[in-house]
C-alpha cells in the first residue's frame, strides 16, 4: 500500500525550518568572520589560562595541537580591546588582569615566517593567521610593516577609548641586534615558543614603569630551562596540575606570583584519534613527552624517574619534627659534601628515625673558605653529630700551594670525621634508584625529602642521560650527595648507643693544624676507655702534627673505630 501523501502544512513548515536554519549559518559565517573572538569557546585548560589573568606571569605549555597558541593570541587581542568578549557580562575572567585602557602588546616569535603563519597570515582559509580568525573587524584600525614586507604592528580599537598596539618582534632579530630589543615601555608581553633568557631580560625590562603582565605559549622541546625555573623552582615541574599551579615570591618586600599549567594534544577537543594515532606514529618515546604532553623533552632522559613529587616529598611536618629544618634528636644524622674550588660547595643532610625512615632535611649550598663552611654545617647541624660523613675523593689530593694539605683535613680539623665516598657512578645510581622505589607497609617511601630543599630539587629534575649513556656532568652537586648517602647506608642507628668527643676550636697561630698520629679528639665514636681496637688514620700525620698536640696538652680518650 503507498504511503499516505505528506500534509502541505507539513512540507511548508519542513522548508521554513530549513531557511532559518540557513540563515543562522549565513549568520555565523558572517560572525566568524568579522568577530571571530566572539564565537571563541575555550577548552577547560584554556579557560583556566584566561581565569588566572591577574597573576603577574602565566605560562601554558602543551604538547602539539593543544591549543596554547590559540588561546595566547585570544588573550592579546583581549588586552587590545580591553576585555574577553566570550565571557557574559558580571564574569570576573571578563576583564580580569587587563588593565581599563589602550594597551600595548609585544608578541615574541621565533622568527617573521613564523609570525606571519601563526599570526599575520592574510590570506583567507585555513592559512589564515590567527589574529585575522578571531580581532573582530569593527575594532581593527590598521597595520605597519618592517622593510621586509612583515607585519610588525596592528592598531586596535581600546573599548576604554584611544588605539591599543599589538606589536611583533622575533628570536632571529635579536640574535642579529640584541641592543635592538632594549624595549620602550609594555603592559603586556607574550613569548610563543622559548626565547633565549637575555632576549626575555632585554624585553621585560619594559615591563617595570607598566607593572606589565606576561604569558608564556610552548612546547617544551628545547632551550626554555629558564622558563621551567621561573615557574617551577622546586619540585614541581615534572608533575602535571591540571588545575593550575601557583609558585610564589617575595622579592623586596613585593609578593609576586606565577601561575602555570600543562596541558597534553589530548585536551583539545578538535583532534580525532586519528589524526592523533598518525603523529604518534612519526615521534620517538623521547618526543611524545614533550610533543604529546606538553612536559619538557628533557625529562624524558631523566635518571631518577623513580622519584615523584606528590610521593617524595613530605609536604606537612612529620611526627615529632619541630620544623622542617629540625629532626628529633634520637634521629640518626648522616651528612655527604660535595667541595669545588670556584662553585659553591653542596652538603646534603639526612636524618634516619627509629621506623628505618630517612628523611633529607637540609641542604648548604655556599661558596666559601673550607672552615668557614664547616662551621656553617655546624650551625645547620644545632648541635647533632653525624654518624657518617662522606666526602669526595678529590677533597684527599694535597695541595702544593696549602703546604700539602688536603681539603679532607681541613674538615678534620674543624671536628668531621670524614671518610672517602664510593666513586662507584654506575651502581651507586642503580642502588639509589632501587632505594627510591621501595615502599613500607603503607605504600609510603622510605626515602623522604623536604619540601625546602631548592638546589636539590632543580637539580634530580635535570639530573639526565648523555647521547653515550652517561649522567651529564652538569649541576649535579646534590646528586652525587645523594648517591654517596645511599651507598654508604641509611640505616637506623640509635645515637645513645654511641658517645661523641668534639675537637676544640682553638686559635693558636703558633700551632700546626695538621693531624696527630694518634686518636685526637675529631669526632668519632668511643665505649667506654679501653685499648683501641684498631685505629686508622685517614690522612698521613705530619711532623707539625707532634707539636700541635703537644701545645693543646690534652689527655686522649682511646676510641674504637665507628660502628658500621
Amino acid at each position: 500500500m503507498a504511503n499516505p501523501a505528506i500534509a502541505p502544512v507539513d512540507i511548508l513548515a519542513d522548508l521554513e525550518a530549513k531557511r532559518e536554519y540557513l540563515e543562522l549559518l549565513q549568520k555565523r559565517d558572517l560572525l566568524q568572520r568579522t568577530n571571530g573572538i566572539a564565537l571563541y569557546k575555550p577548552h577547560k585548560k584554556q579557560d583556566k589560562f584566561h581565569r588566572a589573568g591577574k597573576y603577574y606571569r602565566r605560562m601554558y605549555r602543551a604538547g602539539n595541537r593543544g591549543g596554547k597558541s590559540t588561546c595566547g593570541v585570544v588573550e592579546d587581542i583581549s588586552w587590545a580591546l580591553g576585555f574577553r568578549p566570550f565571557y557574559d557580562e558580571g564574569d570576573p575572567a571578563r576583564y580580569e588582569g587587563i588593565p581599563k585602557k589602550p594597551n600595548k602588546i609585544l608578541i615574541l616569535g621565533s622568527d617573521w615566517d613564523k609570525i606571519r603563519e601563526i599570526f599575520t597570515n592574510t590570506a583567507e582559509g585555513p592559512l589564515q593567521g590567527k589574529i585575522w580568525k578571531f580581532l573582530p573587524t569593527d575594532a581593527f584600525i590598521g597595520v605597519r610593516k618592517n622593510q621586509s614586507g612583515h607585519i610588525e604592528e596592528i592598531r586596535v580599537k581600546s573599548m576604554w577609548g584611544g588605539d591599543s598596539l599589538i606589536v611583533f618582534d622575533t628570536v632571529k632579530s635579536f640574535m642579529s641586534n640584541p641592543q635592538g630589543q632594549e624595549s620602550g615601555q609594555v603592559d603586556a608581553i607574550h613569548v610563543d615558543e622559548p626565547c633565549p633568557k637575555l632576549m626575555w631580560v632585554a624585553n621585560a625590562r619594559g615591563l617595570v614603569d607598566t607593572h606589565g603582565k606576561a604569558w608564556f605559549t610552548l612546547t617544551p622541546i628545547g632551550s626554555e630551562i629558564w622558563i621551567d625555573d621561573m615557574f617551577y623552582p622546586e619540585a614541581t615541574a615534572r608533575s602535571d596540575r591540571p588545575d593550575g599551579f601557583v609558585h610564589q615570591t617575595t622579592v623586596d618586600g613585593v609578593l609576586l606570583e606565577f601561575w602555570s599549567i600543562t596541558g597534553s594534544i589530548y585536551d583539545n577537543p578538535f583532534n580525532t584519534k586519528e589524526s592523533i594515532a598518525g603523529f604518534l606514529n612519526d615521534l620517538t618515546e623521547e618526543e611524545k613527552e614533550a610533543r604529546i604532553e606538553g612536559r619538557p623533552q628533557l625529562y624524558a632522559g631523566i635518571i631518577f624517574k623513580e622519584f615523584k613529587d606528590d610521593e617524595h616529598i613530605y609536604r606537612d611536618l612529620p611526627k615529632g619534627w619541630k620544623d622542617y629544618n629540625c629532626p628529633p634528636r634520637n634521629y640518626c644524622i648522616r651528612i655527604a659534601i660535595d667541595t669545588h674550588p670556584a662553585r659553591p660547595h653542596a652538603t646534603l643532610f639526612a636524618a634516619t628515625g627509629p621506623s628505618g625512615h630517612t628523611f633529607f632535611w637540609e641542604e648548604l649550598f655556599e661558596k666559601g673558605q673550607i672552615h668557614e663552611y664547616a662551621a656553617r654545617i655546624w650551625t645547620l647541624l644545632d648541635g647533632r653529630v653525624p654518624h657518617r660523613s662522606w666526602l669526595e675523593l678529590q677533597a684527599y689530593t694535597e695541595n702544593p700551594v696549602a703546604e700539602g694539605r688536603t681539603i679532607a683535613e681541613e674538615f678534620y680539623d674543624a671536628g668531621f670525621n670524614v671518610e672517602k665516598a664510593s666513586r662507584d657512578l654506575q651502581f651507586g645510581i642503580m642502588k639509589t634508584k632501587s632505594e627510591l622505589q621501595k615502599r613500607d607497609n603503607f605504600g609510603k617511601p622510605w626515602l623522604l625529602f623536604s619540601p625546602k630543599l631548592r638546589t636539590f630539587h632543580r637539580e634530580i629534575q635535570r639530573y639526565v642521560w648523555d647521547d653515550d649513556g652517561k649522567p651529564v656532568d652538569k649541576n649535579d652537586h646534590m646528586m652525587e650527595n645523594f648517591r654517596r648517602l645511599v651507598m654508604g647506608g641509611l640505616e637506623y642507628i640509635e645515637p645513645s648507643e654511641v658517645k661523641y668527643v668534639v675537637q676544640p676550636m682553638m686559635n693558636l697561630d703558633s700551632v700546626s693544624t695538621s693531624l696527630p698520629p694518634t686518636p685526637d679528639l675529631r669526632l668519632r665514636d668511643f665505649d667506654e676507655p679501653k685499648k683501641p681496637k684498631r685505629i686508622v688514620p685517614s690522612v698521613a700525620p705530619t711532623a707539625h702534627s707532634q707539636d700541635r698536640w703537644r701545645a693543646l696538652d690534652l689527655d686522649w680518650p682511646e676510641l674504637n673505630q665507628p660502628k658500621r
